[in-house]
């Protein structure tokens, strides 16, 4: 059986904020994206 797929995720609900442009309002082109997609796949025999 596989299974795959994606999952949007904003690491601000996990309290990393490190270089947030939501969080912090002057980083200019230092700020780093809060969202990002993890794709997965599962295989199992």
């Amino acid at each position: 059986m596989n299974i795959s797929g994606a999952m949007k995720i904003d690491r601000t609900k996990y309290k990393v904020v490190y270089g947030s442009g939501s969080v912090f309002d002057d980083l200019g082109d230092k700020m780093i994206y809060d969202e990002f997609t993890l794709d997965f796949k599962l295989v199992t025999s």
